[in-house]
């Protein structure tokens, strides 16, 4: 899913990948009773609905979920701050960066209150600056500085790219805080679309995002 100007988000493994996700959380709580067969669909949303509602959380930390993520760099420190998931980032330590830079969009950049500058101003300065710092990046590199200090010239507008994965019950917590409107409105895009793609999964993915969403809202 594009995300932005440049970025973008997949979904690259979850589990269960081969059974019903439902099912799935409502069997590993009721290993809590000795119970070990499997409710039916209908049952097992009323006992899933019931967990998320009365804080039982564990059974949700048996589904995981890895995405690609490509975001600006200012996002991904953002997205970092959660530590109860497992990344892989590319390094810019090694590999030489793409010019893929972030320009927010005219729709942003009308939600900003007291600017002078009109958005083609905004728009053309951001990609001048952006333009500068990667040629004399590229200028550093191709003079025998190495990367991991060429580097350093590059803006936070940089689109970086990672490996996320986080089991469910700690997405929703990201989930909440992310899709709050107190959060950044670019870290906001990513959260809404992890939300999009995970209800796109199937019907008892969406499901169980619904459930969420009832959550979180009341």
């Amino acid at each position: 899913m594009e995300i932005l100007n440049k970025g973008h988000i997949h979904i690259t493994d979850y589990l269960p990948n081969n059974g019903n996700v439902i099912q799935f959380i409502a069997n590993k709580a009721r290993i809590s009773y000795g119970h070990y067969d499997e409710m039916n669909y209908d049952n097992a949303k009323i006992l899933v609905k019931n967990m998320l509602n009365n804080g039982h959380s564990s059974p949700f930390e048996h589904v995981i979920l890895e995405f690609e993520v490509k975001c600006p760099l200012f996002v991904a420190r953002q997205w970092i701050r959660h530590r109860t998931g497992s990344y892989n980032e590319i390094s810019a330590r090694y590999a030489e960066v793409k010019p893929d830079f972030y320009v927010a969009s005219e729709e942003r950049y009308l939600q900003f209150k007291d600017v002078t500058l009109t958005y083609d101003e905004f728009k053309s300065s951001t990609i001048m600056c952006n333009d500068i710092c990667y040629n004399k990046y590229l200028d550093f590199c191709r003079n025998g500085i190495p990367k991991e200090v060429a580097r350093t010239v590059l803006p936070v507008g940089m689109y970086t790219t990672f490996y996320f994965k986080m089991d469910l019950h700690n997405l929703f917590h990201f989930l909440r805080l992310r899709q709050s409107s107190h959060a950044q409105y670019e870290i906001r895009e990513y959260a809404d679309a992890i939300v999009k793609l995970i209800k796109e999964l199937g019907t008892d993915w969406n499901d169980l995002m619904d459930m969420f969403v009832d959550k979180k809202l009341n």
